[in-house]
Parts: structure tokens; C-alpha cells; sequence
């Protein structure tokens, strides 16, 4: 989840740790071709980087240059290839500001909490 200024305060009352993530825009070949953020999260206080967040890390860096397929796999994940034949366009990232990143990645799965009205603190108030 993704939490907005006014949040933090609410989040700590009800002992909720963020954590550091990276978050990378990605295009999906799709028609119209649509556009999100991936999550890594980061490794903190001198820990090492888990096999899933540290492979997706790498998947993600190969895509920057070519098109590719992440494909999960035992333990993490991989690159797939696309057919060779495959005709991919030229991906041009809309000029969204980071609200607006978050709002079209994270917030229509319901990942983004602006303040107390979300339905997390619901269920923790058993309203």
C-alpha cells in the first residue's frame, strides 16, 4: 500500500510499519498499450535482498532495454522472450505527475490510503 501524508499519523497510532519500496513504470503490450507501477521492496537495516524482490529488480532493468515477458518461476522470477516475429511499438509514458502514477497503478486495486476513511481502519475500529 501506498500511504499519503495525511495517513502517517493514523498508521502509527494503529502500529503499521511502512516500508521502502521502488516503484517502476512499466507498459503492458496491450491494445491500447496501458501503463503501471511495479513494486520492489528494498531491503532495510542491512538485510539482504529477497529472491522475489531482488529478481523482479533485474527482470525490470532487462525491460528497460528490450521487451520482455517477467515471468514468475521457482523462487523468484524470469525473463521471457517475446516470439522473434513480435512486432512491439515504440512505448511512449504518458507525462502523469506521481499522484497521478499512484492513483491509475495503485488506487483502483485499493493499494493507496489517503486517511482514516479506508476500509482498513474500518475492520481495526470493527466498524
Amino acid at each position: 500500500m501506498a500511504e499519503m501524508p495525511e495517513a502517517v499519523g493514523l498508521l502509527a497510532q494503529y502500529n503499521f510499519h511502512p516500508k521502502v519500496v521502488t516503484l517502476f513504470p512499466i507498459v503492458v503490450a496491450s491494445n491500447p498499450p496501458s501503463f503501471k507501477l511495479v513494486m520492489v521492496t528494498t531491503p532495510s537495516d542491512g538485510r539482504k535482498w529477497d529472491a522475489w524482490n531482488l529478481s523482479r529488480k533485474q527482470v525490470l532493468d532487462i525491460g528497460v532495454e528490450r521487451w520482455i515477458a517477467m515471468r514468475p518461476v521457482s523462487g523468484g522470477y524470469g525473463v521471457g522472450n517475446p516470439d522473434p516475429g513480435a512486432k512491439f511499438p515504440e512505448p511512449a509514458f504518458p507525462d502523469w505527475d506521481d499522484d497521478e502514477w499512484l492513483q491509475r497503478s495503485l488506487a483502483a486495486a485499493d493499494l493507496v490510503i489517503y486517511d482514516g476513511s479506508h476500509d482498513i481502519f474500518k475492520e481495526i475500529r470493527h466498524l
